[in-house]
């Protein structure tokens, strides 16, 4: 194993071990809360808990820098694609956790399910990147490679057109402003039902 693999590797380690580590931890303790906190999801790197006095929000601890990152810097564009982040009691949008080495961030609850399309197939879809000129083509008329996706999921209409172009715009403008360019499309797109929403910007 060369030394670029070794270190992504131990980084990965090191990211679960720190999930792990918030599991096992009074979270609710830590972030000044009275009650405990109820945990409802996990992904790769994140564990997620019902905020204790709003419904529609939920809070996320993770120790990925970069979703962390690119979550706060997305929100300057303030897109309905874009998972929004909310206060904390000072003003701040991130929370650091120094003694779980991981950061606190209060998100709106997305009721949906995953994008029902591969990585892959959104690259296709995406004319490989190209996503204003995807989102154009989305608008007026699929070209024949987003068709066959589409159709493949009997998809090709207007409004699941429309849906995907509105997403395109907001990735190419996080690319464009913030250099921010995902690669895992798949795990960090829910669906809700009239627009995908972006719920991890990490790489």
């Amino acid at each position: 194993m060369n030394f670029s693999k070794w270190l992504e590797n131990y980084a990965d380690e090191k990211i679960f071990y720190q999930k792990e580590k918030t599991q096992k931890s009074d979270v609710s303790k830590i972030l000044g809360f009275k009650k405990p906190l109820k945990k409802v999801a996990e992904g790769s790197y994140a564990t997620l808990y019902q905020h204790p006095t709003d419904k529609n929000k939920l809070i996320k601890i993770t120790s990925h820098d970069e979703d962390v990152k690119n979550a706060l810097k997305s929100q300057k564009i303030n897109s309905n694609n874009i998972v929004k982040l909310y206060d904390w009691k000072n003003g701040e949008k991130i929370k650091k956790i120094p003694e779980l080495n991981s950061y606190a961030m209060i998100v709106e609850k997305i009721q949906g399910n995953p994008i029902i399309y591969t990585t892959s197939e959104i690259y296709d879809l995406s004319l490989s990147g190209k996503f204003e000129l995807a989102a154009d083509w989305l608008d007026y008329e699929p070209r024949k490679i987003q068709s066959a996706i589409l159709e493949k999921y009997n998809n090709n209409n207007d409004k699941e057109n429309g849906k995907l172009a509105e997403l395109f715009r907001s990735l190419q403008q996080i690319k464009n402003f913030y250099k921010i360019d995902l690669v895992d499309f798949q795990d960090n797109i829910i669906d809700e039902g009239n627009r995908y929403v972006i719920v991890d910007l990490g790489f």
